[in-house]
């Protein structure tokens, strides 16, 4: 086994989800605004308002996911520290061995997930990089009993493969 696993983000995917975004942002912008001109009973500056609202919105999803795929460093990084997530915005970083308690995983028809339980959440919480994060922290946290929620569907690795490779890492560095 080696002292690092490094597995990168799957480029296509986020590429994919930029472009998606951007053209949903772009086609709900122009359905919101002409909309608004072609009605009559709420004024078009509500509906103008609004699909300025809505292309702000999807551009700032798009820009997330073209942000990684710039990122030499977006992955997860698994070695004799801890496991370090840069696989998305609200990533936490470098989750130390002596921190975890225990790792699950959890399927939906959409995604997949690997759940790290923290023996304190709550310090991951209060590390987010601003009060969004943390309020989207709070919620893995109100769903998930942990904050610390890694999105494989991301990642060029299978569910599996990723439960796998935390385990042998965590036998090995991890607190006996």
């Amino acid at each position: 086994m080696a002292e690092e696993v490094f597995i990168p983000i799957d480029r296509k995917k986020m590429i994919l989800m930029t472009a998606l975004y951007s053209i949903l942002g772009i086609g709900a912008f122009l359905v919101t605004y002409y909309l608004g001109e072609n009605q009559d009973w709420v004024s078009p500056t509500v509906f103008k308002v609004a699909s300025i609202v809505v292309l702000l919105f999807f551009m700032v999803l798009a820009g997330t996911f073209a942000k990684n795929v710039k990122s030499t460093i977006a992955g997860l990084t698994i070695n004799r520290k801890g496991i370090d997530d840069q696989s998305n915005s609200i990533s936490s970083g470098l989750i130390h061995w002596k921190d975890i308690k225990g790792i699950s995983k959890v399927k939906t028809p959409a995604t997949k997930y690997i759940l790290v339980m923290v023996k304190k959440p709550q310090k991951y919480i209060d590390n987010a990089k601003n009060s969004a994060i943390k309020r989207l922290l709070n919620h893995n946290l109100a769903n998930y009993k942990t904050p610390i929620v890694i999105n494989v569907t991301a990642l060029q690795t299978s569910l599996d493969d990723l439960e796998k490779i935390i385990a042998e890492y965590s036998g090995r560095f991890g607190t006996k």
